[in-house]
């Protein structure tokens, strides 16, 4: 099996059956979790076994490219365009960039009905035909309206597949219109992507990196990654540029990418705000009543609770993400560390984290 694809195989068979029974998949986790190897892992086998397959899978640096992913998606139907009443034929042309135009503007009515007939004449002549768009938050806004109305209009849906990005705020919705059938004839599969044990992410950080890992570190790196791939390995990078293992009380690099996700998020915040998350993130556990006592008002980590950076309960304030804590840790200068230390001195019952620096 691909390394990618350890501890995966329940997920891609409950897909796989759903899609050839005819129900839309959405492949549901947060950034970096496997959805993108899942979903050309099911391509992959769709097209083995004799599937037609339109596929797009666009980037952020295309989402301001007008009709950039429907062309991917019709560009395999393009020898149906001849068939197609002018109008619509004139927008196909116009969205796939082929024939001569006269520069007038794309009419998205046309381009919305031409997607229609074109699917609809793909899925009566291939019945095993896979609609599949891979991170559809950065559909360009033409291609995600033209391929909704589609769908809302087709006599029958072809086999759809999606991916699905959670655990952010706000929340992304879900694409292409998928829960707002109006037919009822297409119920919705949310397929979880679930996080990894340490065993199966033992066996993709050997395959992707080589080496040796011992098993406490593995047990480490799955905890702080929370079971996500994408980030144990960008830790397990990290972890081998030291010169030496991080011992059992330090915390683990912070990868770069996580790195500058946090610095982003934390200059976005108010300044009581910044300074609340960052008391919060050098005690061992936090509460409400710590950053009270150090001068906090109770209303300072509402930004940060509203950023998805922590979570607030009347017990404890918990970070979002088990490696926000450390990267915020991180983040924090030697001055204010050393000033954060001093506030939070009265509270001795309260362990301090990061008095090293």
């Amino acid at each position: 099996m691909d390394a990618a694809l350890v501890g995966r195989d329940a997920v891609v068979e409950r897909v796989w059956r759903a899609l050839a029974a005819g129900t839309p998949v959405l492949l549901d986790g947060p950034s970096g979790i496997g959805k993108t190897t899942l979903w050309r892992a099911v391509l992959d086998h769709a097209r083995r076994t004799g599937w037609r397959v339109l596929s797009a899978a666009p980037t952020e640096a295309e989402s301001a490219l007008p009709y950039a992913a429907l062309a991917d998606v019709l560009r395999p139907l393009a020898d149906a365009l001849p068939g197609l009443p002018a109008p619509q034929r004139a927008a196909a042309d116009m969205v796939l960039l082929t024939g001569e135009h006269d520069g007038a503007a794309v009419d998205e009515r046309a381009v919305g009905a031409a997607t229609r007939t074109l699917l609809d004449a793909a899925v009566t002549d291939a019945p095993r035909l896979l609609l599949a768009v891979d991170d559809p938050q950065w559909l360009d806004l033409p291609s995600a309206r033209a391929l909704r109305f589609a769908l809302r209009r087709l006599s029958r849906w072809p086999a759809v597949l999606a991916t699905h990005r959670t655990g952010e705020t706000p929340a992304t919705p879900v694409p292409l219109g998928l829960d707002d059938d109006p037919t009822g004839r297409h119920p919705l599969l949310r397929a979880d992507v679930p996080p990894l044990p340490a065993p199966d992410l033992h066996r993709i950080l050997q395959a992707r990196l080589g080496g040796t890992l011992s098993r406490p570190l593995v047990e480490r790196l799955a905890r702080d990654a929370d079971g996500n791939p994408l980030l144990a390995v960008e830790l397990a990078r990290a972890v081998l540029r030291l010169p030496r293992p991080p011992a059992h009380d330090e915390d683990l690099p912070v990868p770069s990418s996580l790195r500058r996700l946090l610095a982003e998020t934390l200059r976005a915040l108010p300044g009581p705000s910044r300074e609340a998350v960052r008391l919060a993130a050098l005690l061992t556990v936090p509460d409400m009543r710590d950053l009270t006592a150090a001068g906090m008002p109770p209303g300072a980590l509402d930004a940060a609770e509203d950023a998805g950076l922590v979570v607030v309960t009347p017990s404890r304030i918990s970070f979002a993400h088990p490696r926000y804590a450390a990267a915020v840790r991180e983040s924090i200068p030697p001055g204010a560390r050393r000033r954060l230390h001093a506030v939070l001195a009265p509270r001795p019952a309260r362990a301090a984290r990061g008095s090293r620096s």
